[in-house]
């Protein structure tokens, strides 16, 4: 089983805990694993992202990875061994020519909503995306693609 990710915030967020009434700050997202219960933010979140990677020439189109069994074993295993930081997921995606980096971020949102938490408790909510600091909400964004993302894509069969 997948373990969680958890990404520290550079800008704490001010929230109001669960069960609670005052507020709190805290500087860490917790993300649970993509799971069925959030299947479908999941595959919205996927098929943007790898959909702004192939727009932006960063990623060949399936089938034109290999020529022979040999040759898309080794690209696999290249890509595993070198599964992109979040700097040049970053890069990566901003070049997207045809999927909207809004887009993206908005399917994200919805995501995030459904398997992230701010105490392990709170779940996170758009409301708490508004207090985000530019950077740090892209960031998370880039990072979960790093640890959930692009290692549940490199999966063989």
């Amino acid at each position: 089983m997948e373990e969680n990710f958890l990404y520290n915030l550079k800008e704490p967020l001010e929230y109001t805990p669960k069960g609670k009434g005052n507020f709190e700050k805290t500087a860490t997202v917790e993300f649970t694993p993509p799971n069925m219960k959030c299947f479908n933010e999941v595959s919205d979140f996927e098929q943007l992202f790898m959909g702004s990677l192939v727009s932006a020439g960063n990623l060949s189109k399936a089938g034109n990875i290999a020529e022979t069994p040999e040759e898309e074993k080794s690209a696999l295993q290249n890509l595993k061994d070198n599964v992109p930081k979040a700097r040049d997921i970053r890069m990566m995606i901003t070049m997207s020519q045809e999927i909207k980096i809004t887009s993206l971020f908005g399917a994200f949102k919805r995501l995030a909503c459904k398997c992230a938490k701010l105490d392990n408790i709170t779940p996170i909510k758009i409301a708490h995306f508004e207090k985000l600091e530019y950077n740090d909400a892209l960031n998370m964004l880039c990072e979960y693609a790093s640890f959930f993302t692009f290692p549940s894509l490199l999966v063989e069969e």
